[in-house]
């Protein structure tokens, strides 16, 4: 398969066979680093071999991701996808973070994997009431966004990124550590995910574990609740978390859910 970029795919715990492969696909502005503290880690402690890919345009990716496609992003996962099955003989797990959640969705319309996990990930029909909601909130903000076609307006600072990612009780070092590696988002993948491609769910039925946070300035439980119904499973929420769960205090519970639930799929391989 042809590189699409030169693309960023860090692991750890990669030598560990006998488990699913794990692949980590950030949200909008970040990048396989927002993994790489506290996922990465807890994972590997657990016995999966656990990757995180930078789309195009993000984190160490080349590229750019200005304009681009949802289409785009998943040539980007398809490569990775194919660099873990070569390594593991397996496909991995997907695990996607708020636009990595609906990148997730719209790959499992095409092809399978063991499970998925959305954590506070874009609804499947998509999020046009966050633009709303923020238009009304933040009408500069967004008249900005619109006229320059710039998503970083909405990350301009940490105190606009912390108002987005974090709760009030995260650490500012975190918080300004985030900031500081943010990227710009592309224009293009904000209106594919909340108009012009959604997901197709009646082709989905990849196994899902739904994740939210209760103090998610961005998709709030109700949102979460919501995409779980679809899905035909029950949303777990952290009450006392925000939107940047692989990151915000109280990450550590949100592993556990996910390694306890990934421990359901997993299947040993056959003896060699």
């Amino acid at each position: 398969m042809p590189i699409p970029a030169e693309l960023e795919l860090i692991s750890q715990g990669a030598d560990c066979s006998a488990r699913l492969p794990v692949l980590c696909i950030h949200g909008g502005w970040h990048g396989a680093w927002c993994w790489q503290d506290n996922f990465l880690p807890g994972l590997a402690a657990a016995g999966f071999a656990a990757y995180a890919l930078s789309l195009r345009g993000h984190g160490w990716s080349t590229g750019s991701a200005r304009l681009a496609s949802a289409a785009q992003y998943q040539e980007d996962i398809a490569w990775a996808v194919e660099q873990i099955r070569a390594r593991s003989g397996q496909k991995p797990v997907l695990l996607g973070h708020s636009m990595g959640g609906y990148l997730v969705q719209q790959w499992l319309q095409h092809d399978n994997a063991p499970g998925a996990v959305l954590l506070a990930s874009i609804p499947p029909y998509g999020f046009g009431d966050f633009l709303l909601n923020f238009s009304l909130r933040k009408p500069l903000q967004m008249l900005k966004l619109l006229l320059t076609a710039d998503t970083s307006v909405a990350v301009a600072t940490p105190e606009r990124a912390a108002e987005l990612f974090f709760s009030a009780t995260a650490d500012p070092a975190v918080v300004q550590h985030c900031w500081d590696r943010l990227s710009r988002e592309s224009i293009r993948i904000m209106l594919d995910a909340s108009l012009l491609d959604l997901p197709d769910t009646s082709r989905i039925g990849t196994p899902i574990l739904v994740l939210g946070a209760g103090n998610d300035a961005i998709f709030p439980p109700s949102h979460i609740h919501a995409t779980a119904k679809i899905y035909g499973s029950e949303a777990t929420i952290f009450p006392h978390m925000a939107h940047d769960m692989m990151l915000d205090t109280g990450h550590a519970q949100v592993l556990q859910t996910i390694t306890e639930w990934l421990d359901t799929l997993n299947k040993p391989l056959p003896a060699q």
